[in-house]
């Protein structure tokens, strides 16, 4: 049994594999597994992975008809042998110390969960890039020299700050307790195919999980390219998993009677990915057709509140921007969100 599976799912990605395979052959810890789990791509993915296997026992290849990344992702969890889940997307890469560093702490703590820092690698239509790196870790409660540990009471106290600290709406830059995962038959939601699948899936982990550590070092580089990222066009069913996601939190949060203004924040952190995604480049979406999204959002998600528009006071004493988009998503003012959303969008370009 090796320690570590990473899992990889593989889709036209006969550009990248190689290089997110080396990434993690190039780990200063070994004891490893990676499973490759081709998703029935189309081009000459499935041969070269078979090509890599040859190179190094440690690598496992699969073959399955095509259901999407929550598929393989689940397809891999299925096949993993590894005492420690952790995932890589096909065009992204590991950086130095992933694995040793992280299964150090993980093991240290005997912890269900670590997370950790990431670096954005966000190219442009030009071919041109920049590195965005996350520098929110140190707001979370009680990190010291770069590392937190959170048992089951300190998880529910603190979930919100680390939430709003980290972002907990990635699987890559987290490693997992595969007996964890299996006890509680976590998976992938299969009806997720452009977004939000592993902001679910950290709910459902951080639902049962007993301890998490975070360490604030930077171990993941994620490239994005909006010309190819799936994430990058508008489709109506997005506002439909926004909604999926936005449940699934606050019922989490109720359920540990946490107090509803970090519910409401819940509600405004996922209205924002909304308005993103009804202004992304690709696709451009008619006021009629905001306004129908943004209305199906709010009357989807508001009424999850006891009392909303105590929520919308209280978070006006820690957060007046924010409390003033909640105001107009409560009060149904569509046209005034809208037109708030283009001049804040002009203001930060």
């Amino acid at each position: 049994m090796p320690t570590v599976s990473v899992i990889i799912p593989v889709y036209k990605s006969e550009k990248f594999i190689a290089n997110a395979v080396d990434s993690v052959l190039r780990q200063s810890f070994s004891d490893f597994e990676i499973v490759l789990v081709d998703d029935g791509s189309p081009d000459e993915s499935l041969k070269l992975c078979q090509e890599l296997s040859k190179s190094d026992s440690r690598i496992k290849v699969f073959h399955k008809e095509n259901g999407g990344i929550c598929s393989a992702r689940n397809y891999g969890i299925e096949h993993a042998t590894g005492k420690y889940l952790a995932f890589l997307d096909h065009d992204d890469e590991y950086m130095e110390g992933y694995l040793e560093d992280n299964l150090s702490l993980i093991q240290k703590y005997d912890a269900d969960v670590v997370k950790f820092g990431r670096v954005n690698k966000v190219w442009n239509d030009n071919s041109d890039f920049k590195m965005v790196h996350e520098k929110n870790f140190d707001k979370i409660p009680g990190m010291k020299d770069g590392v937190v540990y959170f048992d089951r009471d300190d998880l529910v106290k603190n979930y919100c700050s680390f939430r709003d600290a980290v972002k907990t709406m990635y699987i890559w830059d987290g490693m997992y307790s595969a007996d964890l995962i299996r006890r509680n038959n976590i998976r992938f939601d299969e009806r997720f195919r452009y977004g939000h699948e592993d902001n679910m899936f950290n709910l459902d982990v951080f639902k049962v999980a007993g301890s998490v550590v975070f360490n604030n070092k930077e171990y993941y580089l994620h490239n994005y390219d909006s010309s190819i990222s799936t994430s990058a066009v508008y489709r109506p069913v997005r506002i439909d998993d926004a909604i999926r996601v936005t449940c699934a939190e606050v019922g989490l949060l109720s359920s540990w009677n946490t107090d509803e203004t970090e519910s409401l924040i819940s509600i405004m952190n996922n209205f924002f990915l909304v308005m993103n995604i009804l202004n992304l480049k690709k696709g451009e979406v008619k006021y009629k057709e905001q306004r129908a999204a943004i209305l199906k959002f709010r009357d989807a998600s508001f009424p999850l509140l006891k009392e909303p528009g105590k929520a919308v006071k209280n978070l006006r004493k820690r957060d007046k921007k924010t409390a003033l988009w909640a105001s107009c998503l409560k009060n149904r003012w569509v046209f005034l969100s809208v037109m708030m959303y283009k001049a804040y969008r002009r203001l930060i370009a």
